[in-house]
C-alpha cells in the first residue's frame, strides 16, 4: 500500500483495500477455527462468519440502502442456531441468510465479490 503499486502485485485496488482484505482474512480464519472445534469433544461450539449487507450507519453516512433492521436478519439468526446444528459451520453467511460456498460458488452479487473474483482471474 505504502509503495502503491499493490494493484500490479495483485492485491484490490478499489474501494478500501485494507478493509476487502481484512474481510477475506476473517473468513479464512473462520473457517480455520471450525475445523479446530470440530475436533473438540463439545460438538456444540459453532464459528460462522457474516456479511449483514452496506447498512446505514454513521460510518456509511447514512448511503446505505439497508436498515439495521433488515442487516440484523443474518446475524440473529446465527445467534439462534438450534444445538447441534449442522449447517453453518465455519461458513460465511450472506445478508439474507444465505450460506456462501467461496470455492464451489454460487457467489453472492457484490462489487466486493466482483473485485475478488477479477483479483483472482475468475
Amino acid at each position: 500500500m505504502k509503495r502503491g503499486d499493490h494493484g500490479q502485485r495483485g492485491w484490490p485496488t478499489l474501494y478500501d483495500p485494507p478493509y476487502v482484505v481484512s474481510k477475506i482474512a476473517l473468513c479464512a480464519l473462520t473457517r480455520i477455527q471450525q475445523r479446530e472445534f470440530d475436533q473438540d469433544s463439545r460438538k456444540d461450539i459453532v464459528v460462522n462468519s457474516v456479511h449483514p449487507g452496506y447498512i446505514q450507519t454513521d460510518m456509511t453516512s447514512s448511503d446505505a440502502p439497508l436498515t439495521a433492521e433488515e442487516g440484523a436478519v443474518a446475524p440473529i439468526w446465527l445467534a439462534l442456531l438450534p444445538k447441534d446444528v449442522e449447517e453453518p459451520r465455519g461458513g460465511y453467511v450472506w445478508l439474507k441468510k444465505q450460506i456462501v460456498d467461496w470455492i464451489h460458488g454460487p457467489m453472492p452479487d457484490c462489487p466486493s465479490v466482483t473485485i475478488l473474483n477479477e483479483m483472482l482471474g475468475y
